[in-house]
């Protein structure tokens, strides 16, 4: 593992380990994939060359990232992932790191790309819509989508997650800001209450409320 889990952010909620079941240091959106399982068999030497060259890559984007140096980043986790194979643990991890990178550097459309294929690498580690890697990579895919305008779509990616996790303060949260950009506010108010009344503490329960004060808001005035 990188260094030390810290908690990260996301949009004005801080996520820890506890909440998402991912580790995160620097706002980071993934963390790879054997930190959350058990580390993965690989079945040759040279696999486990080029698992490993990816590792520093990655390690070294990390920091590249967190100097600012956003270019780079993109060019090393970029590079990382044609080491791996899609389905490999790990995978998620790069995707979505470029992902974050590629919308730090304003490139929405190429940093769907890589949400959707983070989704897609966590599916396929797990067999349950109700793993917190897969939550998750929902969560950022649906968020992103929200923020450029799809709502709809982003409701769409998070169906299955507000199916298997219904009490889920981080799955509502999000359905109630897409809900709210499109203008379904009483759903989106009913999710809001839904998330903040299923938050695990009271500082939880106070950040939810300042994260959807929008939503809470509307109609009030």
């Amino acid at each position: 593992m990188w260094g030390s889990p810290r908690a990260w952010a996301t949009r004005g909620l801080t996520l820890n380990r506890e909440d998402t079941g991912w580790h995160g240091t620097h706002g980071l959106h993934f963390i790879l994939g054997h930190a959350c399982r058990s580390p993965p068999t690989l079945p040759s030497q040279q696999i486990m060359t080029d698992y490993q060259r990816a590792n520093a890559l990655g390690k070294e984007a990390l920091n590249l990232w967190g100097l600012g140096h956003l270019e780079d980043a993109a060019d090393r986790y970029s590079r990382a992932i044609t080491l791996i194979d899609a389905d490999q643990p790990g995978a998620a991890y790069f995707h979505g790191s470029l992902a974050g990178v590629l919308k730090d550097l304003g490139r929405h459309i190429e940093a769907t790309v890589q949400y959707e294929r983070a989704l897609q690498a966590e599916l396929a580690q797990s067999d349950s819509e109700a793993d917190s890697s897969v939550k998750v990579a929902r969560h950022f895919l649906a968020e992103h989508l929200a923020s450029q305008g799809e709502a709809a779509k982003a409701l769409e990616v998070l169906a299955p997650s507000v199916s298997a996790l219904p009490n889920d303060w981080l799955v509502r949260s999000t359905q109630a800001l897409a809900l709210f950009s499109l203008g379904r506010v009483a759903e989106a108010r009913a999710a809001a209450e839904h998330a903040v009344a299923n938050a695990g503490s009271e500082s939880k329960r106070e950040q939810l409320v300042i994260h959807l004060q929008a939503v809470f808001g509307a109609g009030n005035d």
